[in-house]
């Protein structure tokens, strides 16, 4: 079982923690991480289907409208914000000792469900506009705006003070927390590294490639909340 530290840790520590964290919870959220990889395959699947340089003719499977295509990536999207709230809670009770069955986080993220779809939706613009304009300040907000939801579903903030937490807990640990984040990035960069080798010209290998992707981007929720303990410990 693992446990939240109680002291502040060097990050060798907390690269160990996290590890350590995914490795304790995983069976307590393998089927929430399935969905997000299934959610995954199904919208990259739907784009296959989307040719981008003739969208006035498209139709997709079964003669179904282009509207139809962005409503089901819509609605995947939506489900796919709830079950990465559903996450974070279920981890960060269990690193709190708390046993609780899943119905209670399906509960409790569908109560604050609107906030969190704001504060999802907010950042994902954000960090997509500044990856637009010159990358490195979407980089910058991703990793400032990295325990905006975690505060808003562990701490029960608003989305503004979600927001106001997470820069204040990332001010002056910007670099730390990236360098936390190496472990992750490293696994998940030697995955697409390992899928690069074979053919992905095929729709067969492209949807492989979106389900170990989803998979192993899963190490990032353990790794947020491990760091996010840390740093509410040394803004005590």
């Amino acid at each position: 079982m693992f446990t939240f530290a109680a002291t502040q840790s060097p990050i060798k520590k907390l690269w160990r923690d996290g590890l350590a964290f995914y490795a304790a919870s995983f069976a307590k959220m393998w089927y929430l991480i399935l969905v997000l990889a299934v959610i995954s395959v199904v919208m990259q699947y739907c784009s296959s289907l989307i040719p981008i340089d003739n969208l006035s003719k498209v139709k997709i499977v079964f003669n179904l409208p282009v509207v139809l295509w962005i409503i089901t990536v819509i609605i995947s999207l939506l489900v796919q914000i709830y079950c990465v709230a559903v996450i974070y809670h279920r981890l960060y009770n269990l690193g709190n000792n708390r046993l609780i069955s899943l119905n209670v986080s399906l509960q409790k993220i569908q109560k604050r469900y609107s906030s969190v779809l704001v504060l999802s939706l907010l950042v994902m613009i954000v960090v997509l506009l500044g990856i637009v304009a010159l990358v490195i300040p979407g980089i910058f907000l991703a990793i400032a705006l990295m325990f905006s939801l975690p505060s808003l579903i562990c701490d029960e903030m608003t989305v503004k003070q979600a927001i106001t937490a997470s820069f204040k807990l990332s001010w002056g640990n910007w670099w730390r927390s990236f360098a936390v984040m190496i472990p992750s990035l490293i696994l998940i960069a030697l995955v697409s590294s390992i899928m690069s080798c074979f053919n992905l010209n095929s729709l067969r290998m492209q949807l492989l490639d979106t389900l170990l992707f989803t998979l192993i981007s899963s190490l990032w929720y353990p790794f947020i909340l491990v760091q996010f303990n840390d740093l509410r410990l040394r803004k005590r």
